[in-house]
Order: C-alpha cells, then structure tokens, then sequence
C-alpha cells in the first residue's frame, strides 16, 4: 500500500515523513526572529507556537506564506540548523 501512495503522491510521503521528524523544541524563539525579520508581515499570532503544534503551525505559515506545507517544513528545518547565527 505504502508503495502505491509513494508513486502516486510522492509529495505526500515526503510531507508525511517530514512532519514525524520536525521537532521544533526550544530553538523555535531563534527561529522566530529569523522568520520574522524574513517575512516581514507576520504577525505574532500566525507564529504562535506550543508543544504539539507543528501541523497548525505549518499549515498557518503556508497559508500566509502563500506556498505548500512543504516548503514552509524545508525552511524550518534550515532555520533551525544553525540558530547560533544571525544568518537567515
């Protein structure tokens, strides 16, 4: 079954496997000022976040972002590489 859904919504496995691997954790303050300083109108109400979250999250970025959820996992996911650094 597994294999079938990978052929035919490749996307969504991926999205899938992105969204059990995403662990925001304590880094999500450093995040936020990059996403912040990036795209400049959001708002602190669209980036709200609390443990357990992360499907609202993403799916609230990718409606303000005007993108799909998974560009809004691949830029967290960058983001929080290396949050000792001012660099977005």
């Amino acid at each position: 079954m597994l294999y079938y859904v990978s052929i035919i919504f490749p996307s969504l496995l991926l999205l899938l496997y992105a969204m059990s691997t995403l662990n925001i954790g304590n880094d999500w303050e450093s995040i936020k000022s990059k996403l912040k300083r990036r795209y400049v109108h959001l708002t602190e109400n669209d980036l709200a976040f609390s443990a357990g979250e992360e499907k609202q999250l993403i799916e609230r970025l990718s409606k303000r972002l005007l993108t799909n959820s998974a560009y809004v996992i691949n830029l967290i996911t960058k983001l929080q590489r290396n949050t000792t650094t001012n660099r977005l």
